[in-house]
């Protein structure tokens, strides 16, 4: 008994030690609060301790974590917009009637963007990601987003500059 409490003890040693800090930076990144990256790394580190005593003989996979850890940060996220106060609301969602029109031609613009613009856009400027964060949640590489996001950029403002009694597909 005293020899199981003793593998324990080492195993919950090891997953601190080992993927303690590397992760809370990992969960850092996703939502920019060191109090709730911690939270997030410890319920991580516990989900971990507990596979490996489910499945003593399997071989552990750091990777197995960052996924725990990523998707624990995006349920996060997504609690924290949906408790999102009024007050906290960008400024273009309590515009007043006439700027409305405004946020319709941005929305509208943005839904003539392709998807995966749109995607790296909304992230990038309604979540306020970081590059790295967007990389990331597409299992890609920091420079391929700054290049979608140049992209995007550019279509939009493509889009944007087009006159309204043009027909489709000239641009000025």
């Amino acid at each position: 008994m005293a020899d199981m409490k003793r593998q324990d003890d080492e195993l919950w040693a090891r997953l601190i030690h080992d993927y303690g800090d590397p992760l809370i930076r990992f969960a850092h990144s996703y939502v920019h609060d060191l109090d709730t990256a911690q939270d997030i790394v410890q319920e991580v580190l516990i989900r971990g301790y507990r596979q490996q005593q489910k499945y003593p003989h399997k071989p552990f996979h750091a990777g197995w974590l960052y996924r725990v850890a990523r998707n624990l940060a995006i349920d996060v996220l997504r609690k924290r917009q949906r408790e999102k106060p009024v007050a906290d609301l960008p400024a273009r969602l309590l515009a007043r009637e006439s700027d409305m029109t405004l946020v319709t031609d941005v929305e509208e613009t943005l839904r003539q963007l392709t998807a995966r613009e749109r995607d790296t856009l909304w992230l990038f400027y309604y979540q306020e990601w970081s590059i790295t964060a967007i990389a990331q949640h597409h299992h890609t590489t920091d420079a391929v987003i700054k290049g979608r996001l140049y992209r995007a950029r550019k279509h939009f403002l493509r889009l944007w500059k087009e006159e309204p009694d043009e027909s489709p597909g000239t641009f000025q």
